[in-house]
């Protein structure tokens, strides 16, 4: 008679062999999953988003004061009022400050790509009530004048591109660049406590009666320029994003030219120059859609 140990060790063996096989296929499968699960869950960037922001803007910029006589002589007006020598090449310009609160909303789209980037591109609208004025006195002793300028924000927009990096998953670190629109306001007058007489000979006259305003102007205009800025965005919940962001927003100069005002007549003027640009800080909440 045979012995048939041999053959049922080999079988036992062989048994033992694929239940190795299919533990560890199982095991690799299993890995496979709970990876492709982890995947499936990490943050995804990518996508449409509307939202809300509200903020603080403000700037400090001189304000360019010129008049009626030839470059380099000054102004006028400005010298007997104010007591510049009428030989300055440089204009008068007193500071300015304005600052105010900002808000409004965005809509956008992200892209997420290379696992740590995200692209995009955002617009946005804002109300603004950034203001800014002051009013200075003569300083010729025995001479009132009070020269008042006012600069106001009334609204902005931005069209700009986004590009930002993940520190984490769900932290995107990100710099903007782009176009900004925009309506500004500015005014600007001269007024007296004193009678105001110029009156040469070849340039300049100006009769202005005690306590009016002797020359004034105005100027409103929508304007456009450019912006950029930066910031952090951090994904809260699956669909709420939040960012704190800088944007600094240029919408070029703007002139306003000083003029007679009844009762005071004349032909001598002064032209006041101011900057209209400004830094914004706001936070926003963005929804995806």
């Amino acid at each position: 008679m045979r012995c048939a140990c041999g053959v049922s060790h080999a079988s036992h063996f062989f048994f033992l062999a694929v239940a190795a096989i299919a533990a560890l296929t199982l095991t690799a499968l299993s890995a496979s999953v709970q990876s492709a699960s982890a995947a499936s869950t990490l943050y995804n960037w990518t996508g449409f988003y509307a939202g809300v922001n509200a903020g603080y803007g403000w700037n400090n910029h001189s304000v360019d004061l010129t008049g009626d006589a030839s470059p380099g002589a000054g102004s006028r007006i400005l010298n007997t009022a104010f007591g510049i020598n009428s030989t300055n090449a440089m204009p008068y310009s007193p500071s300015l400050d304005a600052n105010g609160f900002v808000g409004g909303g965005q809509l956008g789209y992200n892209w997420q790509f290379a696992r740590s980037w995200v692209a995009g591109l955002e617009a946005d609208i804002q109300y603004s009530a950034v203001r800014g004025d002051f009013a200075v006195a003569g300083t010729v002793p025995g001479i009132s004048y009070q020269l008042s300028v006012e600069q106001r924000l009334n609204w902005f927009g931005t069209v700009r591109g986004r590009l930002g990096v993940l520190v984490t998953e769900r932290i995107l670190l990100f710099g903007t660049a782009g176009l900004v629109y925009g309506r500004t306001e500015a005014n600007a007058n001269i007024a007296n406590l004193r009678p105001l007489l110029i009156n040469e000979a070849f340039n300049t006259t100006l009769n202005c009666p005690a306590s009016q305003v002797c020359i004034a102007g105005s100027n409103s205009k929508i304007s456009t320029g450019w912006t950029a800025g930066g910031g952090v965005e951090w994904a809260m919940w699956s669909k709420t994003t939040l960012k704190i962001e800088y944007l600094h927003i240029d919408l070029g100069d703007q002139s306003v030219t000083l003029t007679a005002q009844s009762p005071a007549t004349g032909n001598g003027f002064a032209t006041a120059k101011i900057t209209n640009s400004f830094d914004i800080v706001r936070a926003g909440l963005n929804f995806r859609f």
